[in-house]
């Protein structure tokens, strides 16, 4: 037997599984990193959320208007889902206001996004408006107005 060919075939086991021992651990460390900054963002996708339910909750007049300023997080997109178009199922039958992590696809995956990680709020007064994406720029963080004109509910990035 040759003692070489032996010893290159136990060294070669250890780098294979030194190689597949390192490649686990940085899989670990990026899903626990990955994880963590998912958690981040919920917390503050909520905390949004409930700011517009207490200025929506606050609007009891005609011609009321509420600024909400330096929303996050950043990267998502607060959406509007009335009458006649595909809705979450949270929102099935009723007006809604969505909240949701942007996805770069076609439209029934972003429904999807916001059913399964995206935050809703029933609205049967609200207003057809265009997406918003929350972003930071030169002068901060995005802002929006909601107001009630005509007996709907209005939100516009200011």
């Amino acid at each position: 037997m040759n003692k070489k060919g032996l010893l290159l075939a136990s060294e070669t086991l250890k780098i294979v599984l030194g190689v597949i021992s390192i490649g686990l651990l940085l899989y670990l460390l990026s899903a626990l990193y990955f994880s963590n900054v998912e958690g981040k963002e919920f917390e503050q996708a909520q905390a949004t959320m409930d700011k517009i339910s207490e200025t929506i909750e606050g609007l009891v007049s005609e011609g009321m208007n509420f600024n909400i300023t330096d929303i996050t997080p950043v990267g998502w997109i607060l959406f509007s889902f009335v009458q006649g178009e595909v809705k979450p199922n949270s929102c099935v039958g009723e007006k809604c206001l969505c909240l949701c992590d942007k996805v770069i696809d076609v439209f029934d995956r972003q429904i999807k996004e916001c059913d399964n990680d995206g935050i809703c709020l029933k609205e049967k007064e609200l207003a057809k408006f265009l997406e918003i994406e929350l972003k930071k720029g030169k002068e901060g963080f995005t802002s929006i107005s909601i107001s009630k004109i005509g007996g709907f509910i209005e939100v516009q990035e200011i």
